[in-house]
C-alpha cells in the first residue's frame, strides 16, 4: 500500500507537468524551496570513484565534482553507478581545483545504463532503448530475432517512445509516452540480463500487466 501511495503521488505530479517541464518530476532539498540565486540545468554521465561523483556534461567535455545539500538527493545519486545519466538543477561553486564543484539543488530525472540496448519481452516483442530518454518497440523478424532496423524512424511498424526514470531512494518508476498515450511503470532489476516492468493503472495504482525483458 505504501508503494501504491507513492506511485499515485508521482502520477499526480505527472499530470501537472507532463509537458516536458522536467524539474517538477524530481524533488528538491527542503532547505532550498525558494532559492535566492539562479540555478541551471546540468545533464551528463556520472563517474564514481572513492565515494565521490563527477558529472561529465553531455554537450561538451566539461566536468564537475558533485556536492549535495540534501541527504535524500545524495542517496539517490548513490544508487547510480559509472555510466548512469542524471539531469539536475544546480549552481556552480568556484574552487581552486581544475574541476569546479556543482551544488545539486534538485534532481530532474536519471538514466540507467543497464537499460540501454535491445531486449526481448515475454510478450514476444522487442524493446530497444536507444538512449536515456527514448526507446523503440517492434516485432521480431521471421527468425524470431530482435534486429533493430537500419532506418527505424521511417518504419510504420515501429513504435517510438519517450521515457524518463524518476529519481527515488527506493524504487525506479518510469514515465513513458508516445504521441497519443501516457504510461507509468515500475522497473524491477532482476539481473543485468533480466528486468521487469509493472505497468500501472493511473487511476487507482493497481498493476495492469507485467512484462519481463531478457537480453
Amino acid at each position: 500500500m505504501k508503494k501504491k501511495s507513492r506511485f499515485l503521488d508521482l502520477i499526480s505530479k505527472t499530470i501537472v507537468c507532463w509537458l516536458w517541464t522536467l524539474p517538477c518530476l524530481g524533488f528538491a532539498s527542503s532547505a532550498h524551496k525558494a532559492p535566492l540565486f539562479v540555478s541551471y540545468t546540468y545533464s551528463g554521465v556520472l563517474t564514481k570513484k572513492n565515494q565521490k561523483y563527477t558529472l561529465n556534461l553531455a554537450n561538451n567535455s566539461t566536468k564537475y565534482n558533485l556536492l549535495f545539500n540534501s541527504q535524500i538527493t545524495e542517496k539517490v545519486i548513490q544508487r547510480l553507478g559509472n555510466g548512469d545519466f542524471v539531469s539536475v538543477q544546480a549552481e556552480v561553486i568556484s574552487s581552486n581545483s581544475p574541476i569546479q564543484n556543482l551544488n545539486i539543488l534538485s534532481l530532474n530525472f536519471v538514466g540507467l545504463q543497464l537499460l540501454l540496448g535491445t531486449w526481448r519481452g515475454n510478450d514476444n516483442v522487442c524493446y530497444h532503448f536507444k538512449n536515456f530518454t527514448s526507446f523503440l518497440i517492434f516485432n521480431t523478424n521471421s527468425k524470431g530475432l530482435c534486429l533493430v532496423p537500419s532506418e527505424p524512424f521511417k518504419s510504420p511498424n515501429i513504435r517510438k517512445m519517450s521515457y524518463f526514470v524518476n529519481p527515488d531512494i527506493q524504487d525506479w518508476f518510469l514515465l513513458i509516452s508516445d504521441k497519443t498515450t501516457q504510461y507509468a511503470a515500475e522497473l524491477l532489476i532482476k539481473s543485468p540480463q533480466i528486468i521487469q516492468f509493472n505497468l500501472f493503472d493511473q487511476e487507482n495504482g493497481n498493476i495492469l500487466s507485467k512484462v519481463i525483458l531478457r537480453r
